[in-house]
């Protein structure tokens, strides 16, 4: 059993059970001294383990990741029309959560008390009785920002075909020239605003965006990409951290859950660059730059709970751009018939 501590994520430690039978195999019979300081030991690291795989999250991190696979569930329901399953709800224990999230101080326009106030409104109007909830949500008093529950769309509107999707992807490249120039706030605000409606595990959207306008700070982070390439030509820039926060996953789903969402926002994230007429290129972070994360999670006050996914370089193209002629592998190689 071991701990690696290169990993961005501690490894999950699973400690088998070690049967009286076995250990007095071991120590004999009659060493009982023996045998409670083993089973004492057994118990410390198991305890030890425990600690250091699964971070014990605070209590209002701990409500909001509850809220938001609750109110997925309510999603889920709605879309099946599973009006059995949303009668089996208990709607009072969401609110109480909900509730205690507001006198932890987070605020009614906060996407987890607003939004799921949102759905658990539109359930609850959907069904007969529950009166005493539908009371408890209207004394709330939330304010109505977020849209919530389920709306019909037309086969035509899903299967709405937009022009030249096939240009448009084949024409995104990794630029790792641009020009001297720092992309503005209200350009980078759009660009994630249309990054934002990437698919995320039960809708949680964990991934954050980290930038700057401020020259000695951008300056600060592309000094701390580990790539060659950027720190020793001096060719991005501008840049953006993108991170998942890991708070709001569970420990019982896959390993690197994390970076697993992280990479499908990526994808959003640099088609979204390119729409809106910049260049980009992804940094991979290594498990061998686990200390220069560490420093760059100090540096802009990135919270322990997120995970650096990568770094986007941004900005404008030159005239004149080398492009890698990035072959795509033949079809066939990646549609695997089954």
């Amino acid at each position: 059993t071991r701990h690696d501590t290169t990993r961005h994520d501690t490894t999950r430690i699973t400690l088998s059970k070690i049967s009286k039978s076995a250990i007095k195999k071991l120590i004999g019979n009659k060493n009982i001294t023996k045998l409670k300081i083993l089973r004492e030991a057994c118990r410390n690291i198991k305890n030890e383990f425990k600690n250091i795989s699964e971070p014990h999250k605070n209590p209002v991190d701990e409500f909001k990741y509850n809220v938001l696979m609750q109110v997925h569930h309510i999603e889920k329901c709605l879309t099946l029309e599973k009006l059995n399953s949303l009668e089996k709800i208990n709607y009072g224990s969401l609110l109480d959560k909900i509730e205690s999230l507001l006198k932890f101080g987070v605020s009614s326009n906060d996407f987890t008390t607003a939004g799921a106030i949102a759905v658990i409104k539109f359930a609850l109007d959907n069904l007969p009785g529950h009166e005493s909830e539908k009371l408890r949500v209207k004394n709330l008093n939330l304010p109505e920002i977020f849209s919530g529950g389920v709306k019909n769309l037309s086969s035509n509107e899903i299967t709405k075909i937009y022009p030249d999707f096939y240009n448009f992807v084949r024409s995104r490249h990794s630029i790792r020239r641009m020009k001297n120039k720092i992309i503005s706030r209200e350009k980078i605000i759009e660009i994630i605003d249309d990054a934002k409606f990437y698919p995320s595990a039960c809708n949680r959207q964990p991934c954050k965006i980290y930038f700057s306008e401020n020259p000695d700070t951008i300056n600060k982070i592309i000094k701390l990409i580990p790539d060659s390439f950027v720190t020793a030509n001096n060719n991005i820039n501008d840049a953006l951290i993108l991170t998942c926060d890991k708070s709001l996953l569970n420990p019982s789903e896959i390993n690197d859950q994390e970076f697993v969402n992280g990479g499908i926002f990526l994808g959003y994230l640099v088609l979204a660059i390119h729409a809106h007429g910049l260049s980009s290129c992804i940094f991979q972070v290594l498990q061998k730059n686990i200390n220069r994360i560490n420093e760059i999670k100090k540096n802009f006050n990135i919270p322990a709970s997120e995970a650096i996914i990568s770094f986007v370089g941004i900005g404008e193209p030159l005239e004149k751009n080398l492009i890698a002629c990035a072959q795509r592998r033949p079809t066939e190689n990646i549609a695997i018939e089954i």
